[in-house]
């Protein structure tokens, strides 16, 4: 059996290991007769309760389809947004029911997008799943450190916090991290920001939407309730059995020792009923009809020609391989860094109003935030009403080289620092032929 075969069979039977020793230690916890207790809370349940139940796990579902498209954006697979959503609702909604997400979910999101190769859809996958684990553990970090929550949390939050701030160090100050011959690109701190929201929504109403279904007179609040839920939701994803069953089902039961187990199991079951069941029968239905043309089409760069009234940065950028972008007749010269798209200047043509929309959205594609860097007055003023933060860093000053001349008596301090780099043997003078070669050489120093 080859390594690879080994990994895949170690992967679907751990979680199925998991699974029956959970349900088998769940049975030496319950009475004779449970389950009859469990299926009657189950149709007790209110149908207002039933009702705000699913309008809290759509919700939940809801903020989980944005997952998709932080990741989309984060990828560069040009997806258009709604199509990303819908699709990564759908796949999470399976993945999460059936199990060995990363695989379920890739999948469904290769079946649901026709112009999504099984590559990329495997990617999205990972990326995911891998984003929403480190967007829960920053969520229940704070959650354990701002509400009630058990005793023996405090440290793990604290130093779930202290890694936490040191991923965003690093995503600002080594946003490329270089790992043997392969680079990996960290998502930029927008998008992080986007995961912690998102996964702050999807997780606070998947509890909202259990806590509704808790037995009328269990006596814990919404505020005691959340981390307890975070903590047990936690163990489900390490765990990776279908739908986190068991190693949910003990944590809450762990974590609530006060309440009737039978009282607990039933509202777990209830919620497995709204949360996992329903949205998984959903997608599945969905998966008949694949979603077509979801590709975008990227404004088609064109070639940077430096014109002699435009700011000489455009030659070192174009040097640099930077070329422009025109959109709905606006064209600018834009630069990507760890965390923006910077426009220099101007827009290169067409209104500034149409450029700054452009910059916009071409940045929102990326998750950067969109910045302009040395733009004229005109421009500032505009983008200030269009409601951007406008700096006034410094004034430029140009020198006219065919005008220039040190000996008018503004420059006589310039003069002294000649004669004393002379002194010391530096030369300067004007020159038609450039040394080339040398000056290639200090560059590439």
């Amino acid at each position: 059996m080859s390594n690879a075969t080994l990994q895949l069979a170690l992967r679907l039977l751990i979680p199925v290991a998991l699974l029956t020793v959970c349900l088998w230690m769940l049975a030496q916890r319950l009475e004779p007769g449970a389950s009859g207790a469990i299926w009657a809370h189950v149709v007790q349940v209110r149908p207002t309760i039933w009702a705000l139940a699913l309008g809290l796990s759509m919700a939940s579902l809801w903020a989980v389809g944005r997952y998709d498209g932080v990741a989309h954006r984060h990828l560069g697979t040009q997806l258009r947004d709604r199509p990303a959503r819908i699709a990564g609702t759908a796949s999470i909604a399976l993945a999460q029911t059936l199990g060995v997400g990363v695989i379920s979910g890739a999948l469904a999101r290769w079946r649901l997008l026709a112009d999504l190769s099984l590559g990329e859809a495997l990617r999205l996958s990972a990326f995911v799943s891998v984003s929403f684990i480190a967007g829960w553990a920053a969520v229940t970090a704070l959650a354990c450190l701002l509400l009630p929550a058990p005793d023996w949390t405090f440290w793990p939050a604290l130093a779930g916090l202290a890694v936490a701030a040191a991923v965003v160090g690093l995503q600002f100050f080594c946003p490329v991290l270089r790992l043997r011959s392969r680079q990996v690109h960290l998502p930029t701190l927008p998008a992080s920001g986007a995961i912690l929201l998102w996964t702050a929504v999807d997780t606070v109403c998947a509890a909202g939407a259990l806590y509704v279904l808790l037995p009328a007179g269990a006596d814990v609040s919404p505020a005691q309730f959340l981390p307890l839920f975070l903590l047990a939701l936690g163990t489900a994803l390490i765990s990776n059995t279908p739908g986190g069953v068991g190693p949910f089902e003990l944590m809450m039961l762990g974590l609530m020792p006060h309440l009737p187990a039978a009282d607990v199991l039933g509202s777990i079951v209830a919620f497995r009923l709204i949360y996992y069941a329903l949205p998984a029968l959903l997608a599945a239905v969905a998966l008949a009809r694949p979603l077509k043309n979801t590709r975008t089409i990227p404004p088609a760069p064109v070639p940077l020609a430096v014109s002699a009234a435009w700011p000489a940065e455009l030659g070192v950028m174009r040097q640099n391989g930077a070329q422009a972008v025109s959109r709905h007749g606006a064209t600018l010269a834009l630069w990507p860094t760890a965390q923006t798209l910077t426009a220099l200047g101007d827009p290169l043509a067409g209104r500034t109003e149409t450029g700054l929309n452009t910059l916009r959205c071409l940045a929102r594609s990326q998750s950067r935030l969109p910045a302009l860097y040395k733009c004229g007055a005109r421009t500032a003023a505009t983008a200030r009403r269009a409601g951007w933060a406008v700096m006034h860093i410094a004034d430029e000053a140009l020198i006219a080289t065919d005008r220039y001349d040190t000996s008018r008596p503004a420059f006589r301090r310039l003069r002294r620092k000649l004669r004393a780099a002379e002194k010391s043997g530096v030369v300067v003078s004007y020159t038609r032929a450039l040394p080339l070669a040398e000056m290639a050489r200090v560059d590439a120093a």
